[in-house]
């Protein structure tokens, strides 16, 4: 990292990558110190000179104040990755306590059993099976316990009645549980980063997808970011935006390329005409949606 940057109010304290340490200024004057690299957006202070420096105090208390700000804002981040755990045959929970579906959705069916046990009335195993029938998936999800062991199993109930394991389902329906799970589960005010949430899902599920994660996003005040390769799902937002169901304000898109051995980020313009809102498709054609 060669330069990082922190504003509050009218105060600014920069680092800036000096030979193997970082230069400090504070409100645009420089500092008799150095900082030193640690883990994340950490730094450690290190003065040049002995003295008493008021100003060096102030930077320090104002760095550790928004490092711990930030700290805070990064343990409501909560990502999934696109390369998911495979259907099992059965799940072991082996006693944890996760707190998320974790990067691979690992955990996912671990939060359902959790609540399995620990719940009569289970509102994120209704709220889950309630998002899989909204997708066209499934009537509903089930979890039992096999027997008074740590193994769990989940079915998967049909549109036409059958139960199933998930594991002899569609490869999708195991990658969309994770996000579902995720959304359930998440605190209020966090931060879910998602990659591919579409993955394995057909197009019509893809656009009832973007419809769920906007509904989860308003209800339960989250912030999703959702990296996709997914025209259904784009096309699904502006619908959103155009049924009211989603003010233009809380959205905002990018499109991503590779050029110069760099991604390069540029913001795709929604704009609002006649009541309805258009921008440029960024599969290269021109959008408008009603």
């Amino acid at each position: 990292m060669e330069k990082a940057e922190f504003n509050v109010g009218s105060r600014n304290l920069t680092f800036r990558k000096s030979g193997s340490h970082y230069s400090i200024r504070f409100n645009a004057k420089a500092l008799p110190t150095k900082a030193s690299r640690q883990a994340g957006l950490k730094f450690k202070f290190s003065p040049l000179v002995s003295g008493d420096h008021i100003e060096l105090l102030d930077a320090f208390m104002l760095y550790e104040a928004i490092a711990d700000l930030i700290e805070g804002e990064l343990r409501k981040t909560l990502y999934l990755g696109p390369f998911r755990q495979p259907p099992q045959r059965r799940y072991p929970t082996r006693g944890s306590a996760p707190l998320e579906v974790g990067a691979q959705g690992e955990s996912a069916v671990t939060l359902l059993a959790n609540e399995y046990v620990q719940s009569k009335a289970r509102p994120h195993i209704k709220e889950v099976s309630k998002w899989m029938a909204e997708l066209g998936l499934a009537k509903k999800v089930d979890v039992s316990r096999v027997g008074k062991s740590d193994l769990f199993d989940v079915q998967v109930t049909l549109q036409d009645g059958a139960s199933l394991p998930i594991a002899d389902l569609g490869y999708g329906m195991s990658q969309i549980l994770p996000v579902l799970v995720q959304c359930s589960f998440a605190q209020p005010g966090s931060i879910l980063l998602f990659e591919q949430p579409e993955l394995h899902l057909h197009h019509a599920a893809a656009r009832k997808l973007a419809s769920v994660l906007v509904k989860a996003a308003r209800e339960k005040n989250l912030k999703i970011i959702a990296e996709t390769h997914s025209e259904d799902m784009f096309l699904q937002i502006l619908s959103e935006l155009n049924n009211k169901h989603l003010p233009l304000e809380e959205v905002c898109a990018y499109e991503v390329e590779r050029r110069d051995g760099k991604s390069h980020f540029k913001k795709i313009e929604i704009n609002e005409h006649d009541g309805k809102f258009e921008c440029t498709n960024p599969w290269k054609k021109g959008i408008s949606e009603t």
